[in-house]
């Protein structure tokens, strides 16, 4: 998972004195390769789905919160679409990109719906050494 440039501008700035504002509430979306959302493709809906986490965790290497919702994105309304890439944002249209990212391509056929388990998105940062 990486951090989009913005908000690593947010993480500096609050290590020198300035307090960021946290988003109320997270949203996940998928993308393309060209980084494009394909909800309405899939869902027949801009909207992304709304990611709740739950509290930190550890394995000694890595720091996460992982979802505590199953995060389901309907069945296909107008037809298949593949997805490279998972985006965290701060609204559930336009709004800030949070972070991002990328798998191998994953194709959705028409019918198909996407879900994440609980457990399975996980907004995870490594420890230093």
């Amino acid at each position: 998972m990486a951090l989009v440039s913005s908000q690593i501008d947010v993480f500096l700035d609050y290590f020198t004195g300035t307090t960021p504002t946290a988003p109320t509430t997270l949203y996940i979306d998928l993308l393309d390769a060209t980084k494009t959302s394909i909800l309405t493709t899939i869902a027949g809906s801009a909207n992304r789905q709304t990611l709740t986490l739950g509290a930190a965790a550890t394995d000694g290497i890595d720091r996460w919160k992982a979802n505590t919702t199953e995060i389901v994105f309907t069945a296909s309304a107008s037809g298949p679409a593949t997805y490279q890439y998972i985006s965290v944002y701060d609204a559930i249209t336009g709004g800030n990109k949070l972070t991002e990212e990328s798998f191998a391509p994953t194709a959705i056929v028409s019918t198909q719906k996407v879900a994440i388990s609980i457990g399975d998105y996980k907004l995870k940062f490594n420890l230093p050494i």
